[in-house]
Order: structure tokens, then sequence, then C-alpha cells
């Protein structure tokens, strides 16, 4: 069984322009540890799980990140 799922994933550029600020006030949030971003080389990859936890949108209990 393939167990594998594809995750949305969104760019720093994107998340700013998907929550109405600028992509430093996303740096921002990220360095301070409330936004959650894996490192890819020089740039942030945000997962739509940790983007929506970010805005406040409960999540489903099957769709929660481990």
């Amino acid at each position: 069984m393939n167990k594998t799922a594809k995750k949305e994933l969104f760019s720093t550029a994107q998340a700013a322009n998907i929550l109405s600020m600028s992509r430093i006030t996303v740096f921002k949030h990220i360095k301070a540890g409330k936004l959650y971003a894996i490192r890819v080389g020089r740039s942030y990859i945000i997962e739509k799980e940790d983007l929506m936890e970010f805005l406040g949108v409960s999540l489903k209990k099957g769709e929660r990140r481990d």
C-alpha cells in the first residue's frame, strides 16, 4: 500500500500573498518560531497545514500534521 500523500507547499512569496503581508514579515514570523517552515537551500517551504495553523484555522483530526 502506498502511503505517500502529496502535500500542498508554499513559497514565502505565496504565503505572504495568502496572509496579506510582506515576505519580510513572513520571514520574521518564521524566525520567531510563529510560522513553521522547512529550509531548502536558501529558501523556505511552508506546508499548507502549518499555514492554516498559523492562521488559527482548526484542522480535522485526520489532517493534522504529526
